[in-house]
C-alpha cells in the first residue's frame, strides 16, 4: 500500500543528522512538539506557517534534524491561538534572559515588549514579540552548537597530535634499547612539546564564546593555526631553557645543577645530566612548554641584565652615556669636531 503521508522527497538525502550522543534527545523532543501540534485546536490563520508546519511534521523521526526542530517550534508559535500565546509568554522570555547578556535583557526592556498579562494585549504585537524571541533563540542555539563543535574538533586534533608524539616518542626508545643520557635533548623537546599539548587543550576549553558570536567563531577559524603550532613552540622553548641552564645564567636549588654532571658533553654543546637533575630538567621542560610566557620572559631578563653589565665600566662604575663616551674619546686622541 502507499504511504497516504509519504516524507518529503529531501528527505532521503538529509545529511544534518544530530549526532548520535544528541539523537535520542533530538528525536523526543521532536516526538513532543508533533504531539503539541497535533492537538492543537483553533490555529492562528498563517498559511505560510501551516505549510511549514505540515512538511516538517511529515519528517521521519529518525531523519529529523535540529534545523528541522527550530522551524517546527517557530511554526507553532505562529499559529497558536491567543490565549497560548499569553500563556507561553513568560516561558519564552525566562529562556531569554538566561541566554541574553545583560546588555540585551536592558534593550529588550528598554523596547517596552507588550504585557501578556492585560487582557487589552493586542495578539498580532504579542505574536511578533514572542517570534522574535524565538528566533533569537534558536539562533543562539545553532550558534552555541557550531562553536562547541568547533572547539572538540580543536581538542580532538591536539589531542591526536600529542597521543602521536608519546607514541612516536616510545618507539624511538624502544627501537634504541631504552633511555640512554644521549637521548636527554629530544627528551627535554618532547617534554616541552607535551606540555605546549595540555597548555593547548585547557586554553580551548577555557575560550568564552559569549558576545558576538559571528566575531568568536571569525577568532576561532583564524587563531587554530596558533593552536597547531603551540606544542612545536613549547618544544623550542624547552630546547632554549636547557641551553640557558647549561650555560649557568640563571641558577637555583629548583634548577639543574650541572657543577656535578660529567665531562662528556651531548652532542658536543650540553653537558649530560642523570638521576635527579635530569628529572629537574624534564620538568622544567615541560614547564617551558606549558607557560608561554615563561622562556620569553627568562630572555627578556637576561637581555636586560646584558645592557645593564654593557654600561658598567671594569670598576663596576656606570658608563657614560654614548655621546659622553665619543665626547670623551675624541678629546684623548685631539681630534677636532668632538660632539659638545
Amino acid at each position: 500500500m502507499n504511504d497516504p503521508n509519504p516524507p518529503p522527497p529531501e528527505a532521503a538525502s538529509r545529511k544534518a543528522k544530530p549526532p548520535s550522543s544528541d539523537a535520542e534527545f533530538a528525536q523526543k523532543y521532536f516526538t513532543l512538539l508533533l504531539g503539541q501540534y497535533k492537538m492543537m485546536g483553533q490555529r492562528a490563520n498563517d498559511a505560510a506557517a501551516l505549510a511549514e508546519a505540515e512538511r516538517i511534521a511529515r519528517i521521519s523521526v529518525a531523519q529529523i534534524t535540529w534545523e528541522d526542530i527550530y522551524g517546527f517550534e517557530l511554526s507553532i508559535l505562529k499559529l497558536e491561538p491567543l490565549e497560548s500565546l499569553r500563556r507561553k509568554a513568560w516561558i519564552l522570555r525566562e529562556e531569554y534572559q538566561e541566554i541574553a547578556s545583560s546588555k540585551e535583557q536592558k534593550d529588550y526592556a528598554d523596547s517596552n515588549p507588550p504585557d501578556a498579562s492585560l487582557a487589552s494585549v493586542k495578539e498580532a504585537d504579542l505574536r511578533a514579540d514572542l517570534v522574535k524571541l524565538q528566533e533569537e533563540l534558536n539562533w543562539a542555539y545553532t550558534v552555541l552548537w557550531v562553536q562547541e563543535e568547533f572547539r572538540s574538533k580543536l581538542t580532538r586534533a591536539v589531542v591526536g597530535m600529542t597521543l602521536a608524539c608519546v607514541l612516536i616518542f616510545g618507539v624511538f626508545i624502544l627501537f634504541l634499547g631504552g633511555f640512554t643520557p644521549r637521548l636527554t635533548l629530544p627528551a627535554v623537546a618532547f617534554a616541552g612539546m607535551i606540555g605546549g599539548c595540555i597548555n593547548t587543550v585547557r586554553r580551548i576549553q577555557k575560550t568564552d564564546l559569549q558576545g558576538n558570536s559571528d566575531l568568536n567563531l571569525i577568532q576561532l577559524e583564524r587563531g587554530k593555526l596558533s593552536v597547531y603550532v603551540s606544542p612545536f613552540l613549547g618544544a623550542i622553548f624547552a630546547v632554549v631553557l636547557y641551553a640557558i641552564f647549561a650555560s649557568g645564567y640563571i641558577k637555583s636549588g629548583l634548577f639543574p645543577d650541572y657543577t656535578s654532571a660529567p665531562a662528556d658533553l651531548l652532542y658536543g654543546l650540553f653537558p649530560i645530566l642523570s638521576g635527579t637533575e635530569l628529572a629537574k630538567l624534564l620538568v622544567w621542560s615541560f614547564i617551558a612548554g606549558f607557560a608561554e610566557q615563561f622562556v620569553p620572559d627568562r630572555l627578556d631578563q637576561l637581555t636586560k641584565r646584558g645592557g645593564e653589565e654593557g654600561d658598567m665600566n671594569p670598576s663596576g662604575a656606570p658608563r657614560p652615556p654614548d655621546m659622553e663616551r665619543i665626547r670623551k674619546m675624541m678629546e684623548e686622541i685631539k681630534l677636532p669636531g668632538a660632539p659638545s
